[in-house]
């Protein structure tokens, strides 16, 4: 689960180091506040979820469906909220919102299925 901190930490840091340098074609101010919502919304589902996860393994289905569910319109309320604030790049702050949330889901993904299967050994 570190492993999965470091990299959602490394790819919102280099990210970040994209738009400032003008790498990318945004605006700085709304990429800080997309990102760091990111990294909250994951940390604290990940946080709330594995431990109960670890314990039954049994649901994992239902808890992995409402993590999701939470994670997806917490990041669409974010997303809506920054397009409500300033309505210039929306398709830029729109479309790195939702593509680096589904990479940080199924990175999720990835991790949470890899700590059931250690449970079960």
């Amino acid at each position: 689960m570190i492993k999965f901190y470091i990299l959602l930490l490394s790819t919102l840091l280099i990210h970040l180091v994209l738009v400032y340098f003008k790498v990318l074609p945004m605006n700085f101010g709304k990429i800080l506040i997309l990102d760091c919502g990111i990294g909250i919304i994951f940390i604290l589902s990940l946080m709330i979820s594995y431990p109960g996860i670890k314990k039954s393994p049994e649901n994992f289905v239902m808890r992995f469906l409402i993590m999701t569910t939470f994670q997806l319109l917490g990041m669409l309320s974010l997303i809506l909220t920054l397009i409500y604030k300033n309505k210039s790049d929306i398709f830029y702050t729109g479309f790195t919102g939702i593509a680096l949330f589904f990479f940080f889901l199924i990175i999720q993904s990835i991790v949470l299925v890899k700590g059931i299967n250690q449970k079960k050994d």
